[in-house]
């Protein structure tokens, strides 16, 4: 008996792969019978040996493959079995974020954004999914997209709208400010005053704020500039901001554009978010549902605040 997949899991790379394997061989025959179709088609109408394989038969065979190939991926990933047959074959389906069928033009975006990413990073693109959050390839980043096990639920929340930065709420909040331990704060000046600024968005009446990172959501940021350079930095690297209160843990996804408050990611009590891992400029922290998530380019001085506020590390 094959038991349920858990809540919010997702399908790993390798299983993607043979999946994708799975359709290459596919595409790989319906190519082979394209070719001989033509060829019937236009013996049949007279045409000569010659023209039959002139650049103009090749480019007929091509195009009408291309034709096919999108079809069958995208007609086949917006129907309700929301996959290929070869994602069939190893039980796994393509939804959206939250766990839902995607429509035609959603499946087209996936498929010519995967067919340019994957073309022109050489399958770069695809690797990408071995180290996202959601094991998401590139393509699936653009179209908003995840690979799940067929059957899966997913609880995904979304992001939390931010409420209006209040002058007053901001002072208020200043002034319940806990004082860090070192004798200069971590973070001051300008810097502080659109962290407090940000926190006054969300906060609940008479929370007292504790300590405070900017950060970048996301894998490692190494690996992203190896394999993607700018493009895996706009595309694989949230902005935040992590608020550690006296209740709870909040992040604040902010533009990448502009450093503005966009919403929060997530702000669960502080008993429900576990600091497990901290590196001189990274810290890891995971949610009671067993989301996790990395915190790159954390200045030393607020890794140590928010290590502080949080408790050492669960390794």
């Amino acid at each position: 008996m094959i038991s349920a997949p858990a809540a919010n899991s997702v399908a790993g790379a390798g299983r993607r792969l043979v999946a994708g394997l799975i359709d290459m061989v596919l595409s790989t025959v319906a190519l082979v019978a394209i070719v001989f179709l033509v060829a019937f088609v236009m013996a049949s109408v007279g045409a000569s040996d010659q023209t039959i394989q002139s650049d103009q038969s090749n480019w007929i065979i091509i195009g009408i493959w291309v034709v096919f190939v999108w079809l069958y991926s995208a007609l086949l990933e917006s129907s309700p079995a929301q996959a290929t047959l070869g994602k069939m074959a190893l039980q796994v389906q393509v939804a959206d974020a939250a766990g839902r069928r995607i429509s035609f033009a959603r499946a087209t975006l996936r498929f010519w954004t995967k067919v340019v990413f994957n073309t022109f990073t050489i399958g770069i693109a695809f690797l990408v999914a071995a180290f996202t959050e959601r094991h998401q390839a590139l393509y699936d980043i653009v179209a908003g997209t995840i690979v799940i096990p067929r059957g899966a639920m997913v609880v995904a929340a979304a992001e939390t709208p931010l409420g209006t930065a209040d002058p007053t709420a901001v002072e208020i909040l200043r002034a319940r400010a806990a004082t860090p331990t070192e004798a200069k704060s971590p973070m001051s000046g300008k810097r502080w005053d659109r962290a407090l600024a940000a926190l006054a968005r969300v906060a609940e009446p008479g929370e007292r704020p504790v300590a405070v990172a900017n950060a970048l959501v996301g894998p490692s940021p190494m690996v992203v500039h190896l394999l993607l350079g700018w493009l895996g930095r706009i595309l694989l690297m949230k902005s935040a901001l992590l608020w550690v209160t006296d209740r709870r843990v909040i992040l604040i996804r902010l533009s990448n554009w502009t450093g503005k408050p966009k919403g929060a990611i997530f702000a669960d009590p502080r008993s429900s978010v576990v600091l497990f891992r901290v590196e001189s400029r990274a810290i890891w922290l995971r949610r009671l549902d067993g989301a996790e998530y990395r915190l790159n380019y954390v200045r030393k001085p607020e890794a140590r605040w928010i290590s502080q506020a949080l408790g050492a590390p669960i390794v």
